[in-house]
């Protein structure tokens, strides 16, 4: 059950989790887009505060600092790691009581679980409405793989990939579980689509969607939204090899080796 707390702040400051430099930000509800697109911690000062004295019956109020909470969250998580977060940091960074935050989530678990619904729902929204769409199975899959990318380069997407789901409980994991069955189901009739139209070549789907997207999730590991190549180019790049491969058309696979007889 959620808890009451203190939210009548006038001001509230989400300082950088990695160093002191604020920079000015609004929350927002997010419908499409990841939050913190391309791994950019939250680093946060707001002169006009979601904690605004505002009577909870207003919905889209309460939803905006709920949602300012779950990307504040998510940035921590991904910084700290899960055991290694605790909600009085987050309340600090906030710039709220740690009782506050039980009013728009009930635990600190139940804050995971929400993290990764939502990032979750997106990419779902998302992979409906592509393949309901125009173009060949194959230019539905990479633009699938793209934006899914760009989720796991993110904040909630880190949360989702690399956080494990025994910290959400058993409940909330067949919940998760649930919904990358769900996509993997899309994903699997998508490759059938792309077999019989032979703009794919599909040995095993189960093989070719957990390689092709098992990649993606490790995004965030190594690739750097500082880097060499920024992430409107890294990532298509990327999705490109993993469709296409490193070896030239005119190569092919060298001869196995004979066996000896004995």
């Amino acid at each position: 059950m959620a808890h009451r707390g203190n939210h009548t702040g006038l001001h509230v400051e989400i300082r950088s989790i990695s160093n002191d430099r604020s920079v000015q930000f609004r929350a927002a509800r997010v419908e499409a887009m990841p939050p913190c697109l391309y791994g950019k911690a939250m680093s946060i000062a707001t002169t006009e505060s979601p904690w605004g004295s505002t009577p909870r019956k207003h919905r889209s109020k309460f939803q905006l600092k709920r949602d300012a909470v779950l990307e504040a969250a998510a940035a921590l998580f991904r910084q700290r790691g899960y055991e290694g977060a605790s909600l009085n940091e987050l309340a600090d960074i906030l710039n709220i009581t740690k009782p506050t935050i039980y009013y728009y989530v009930e635990s600190k678990d139940r804050l995971l679980l929400d993290i990764k619904i939502q990032v979750q729902e997106q990419i779902l929204t998302f992979m409906k409405a592509t393949v309901a769409g125009p173009g060949t199975a194959l230019e539905k899959l990479r633009a699938i793989m793209i934006r899914y990318a760009e989720f796991m380069m993110s904040d909630y997407g880190t949360c989702l990939s690399l956080i494990a789901n025994r910290e959400i409980g058993e409940k909330g994991r067949i919940e998760v579980e649930t919904r990358i069955e769900e996509a993997n189901q899309i994903l699997y009739r998508l490759l059938d689509q792309g077999k019989r139209e032979g703009s794919m070549v599909v040995p095993d789907r189960v093989v070719a969607c957990h390689g092709l997207f098992g990649s993606l999730n490790w995004m965030s590991q190594w690739a750097k939204p500082d880097g060499r190549l920024p992430p409107d180019k890294l990532i298509p790049m990327h999705v490109d090899i993993l469709l296409s491969g490193v070896a030239a058309p005119t190569a092919r696979a060298p001869d196995k080796p004979k066996r000896r007889r004995s």
